[in-house]
């Protein structure tokens, strides 16, 4: 569901779907404030570049232009 992304942009970790894993996850993220922050300003980062209004259109757009291109046999 998208946590591998957080983890690979360096904005978070993937942790156990346990209660001792979410714990541990916590635990770790918590005990080092700086790098904290800074994972928080890598992940709104990448949300902003990714899921913003104007991107998602983009990215719409850009779909529906390759589905009519292929589908008119790449005559518009």
């Amino acid at each position: 569901c998208g946590f591998d992304e957080v983890a690979m942009v360096g904005g978070g970790s993937v942790v156990d779907a346990t209660v001792s894993g979410l714990a541990q996850g916590l635990d770790i993220l918590l005990s080092d404030p700086v790098n904290l922050r800074i994972m928080g300003e890598r992940l709104q980062v990448y949300v902003k570049q990714r899921f913003t209004w104007s991107n998602i259109r983009e990215l719409f757009q850009a779909m529906y232009l390759r589905i009519l291109t292929r589908s008119s046999g790449g005559v518009m």
